[in-house]
C-alpha cells in the first residue's frame, strides 16, 4: 500500500482539526494506519516536517488514539496545520 492520502490537502485547507485528519487517516484505507504511516501521509501529501507529525503523535497512543481530550489536542497541535490552512487546497503546496 502507498503512504499516500490524496484528500488530504483538501481537507486541511478546509480548515479541519488535527483530531478530524486523524480520523479521516484512520477511516482511509490508502495505507495501514500506523504511527510511521501518519507520519508519512503528512510529509508526502501535505510537505510536513517529519520532526512537526512527530510532535502531533506525542498525544496519541500507538492505536492513535488521543491521549487527552479532543480539545485540547486541536488547542495545542493545531498551530501545525495552520500554514497548509492558507493554501488553496490545490497543487500549490
Amino acid at each position: 500500500m502507498t503512504r499516500s492520502m490524496p484528500s488530504l490537502r483538501r481537507l486541511v485547507a478546509g480548515g479541519a482539526t488535527v483530531m478530524e485528519v486523524m480520523r479521516a487517516f484512520k477511516e482511509s484505507e490508502a495505507c495501514v494506519t500506523s504511527p510511521l504511516n501518519f507520519i508519512m501521509v503528512m510529509r508526502n501529501d501535505l510537505g510536513m516536517p517529519l520532526g512537526e507529525s512527530r510532535r502531533i503523535l506525542e498525544v496519541f497512543d500507538p492505536q492513535l488514539d488521543p491521549l487527552v481530550p479532543e480539545d485540547e489536542v486541536d488547542a495545542a497541535y493545531g498551530h501545525f496545520l495552520d500554514k497548509y490552512r492558507a493554501c488553496d487546497g490545490g497543487s500549490s503546496f
